[in-house]
């Protein structure tokens, strides 16, 4: 065999088991990151609210109507702006967050004081997000507005009376 031969033999070996190793070290990760997702959804389910719970089970998906989410599990809060729809659960320091676009789930999420969110599904458009959170933005603001030029009477009709502290909802 010619030494030209050789080198590119060596060549076509050395690559071959460069895919096999990046390939083995890409399902190893792979592996890795669904344990650390599963462990970090076990963390979500622990003391959760039922709404919580049965987006955990995938009892809901993107697609399926909010209507139906808030009919089961009423939420704490509610706000509609635009064509967006976002239900907040609250339980103790943990709060789950589910949107919807013209009636229909396209984001979900549980977290809580000192823990990263866990995220059930996010179907949100490129860009979607800004619009949706500039959406939200200006109708949080009115609500802060009516607060300030009503007075504490609006805060006993905009928020729920067993929250905590009536000024700070949570």
């Amino acid at each position: 065999m010619s030494y030209r031969r050789s080198l590119v033999l060596k060549g076509v070996i050395l690559v071959l088991l460069a895919v096999a190793v990046s390939g083995g070290f890409a399902w190893i990760a792979d592996g890795a990151v669904d344990y650390y997702r599963d462990r970090h959804l076990r963390r979500v389910r622990d003391g959760a609210d039922p709404a919580t719970l049965a987006l955990a089970d995938g009892k809901f998906k993107p697609g399926d109507s909010i209507t139906r989410l808030l009919t089961r599990y009423p939420p704490k809060y509610v706000f509609r702006h635009d064509a967006y729809t976002t239900a907040e659960y609250y339980n103790g320091n943990r709060v789950t967050m589910a949107v919807a676009r013209d009636s229909r789930l396209i984001f979900a999420a549980a977290g809580g004081s000192g823990q990263r969110p866990y995220t059930f599904f996010d179907t949100f458009a490129p860009g979607e997000s800004l619009a949706y959170h500039a959406s939200r933005e200006r109708i949080v603001s009115m609500w802060i507005g009516a607060m300030a030029a009503v007075g504490p009477t609006a805060i006993i009709h905009c928020i729920p009376l067993d929250s905590p502290d009536p000024g700070h909802p949570k």
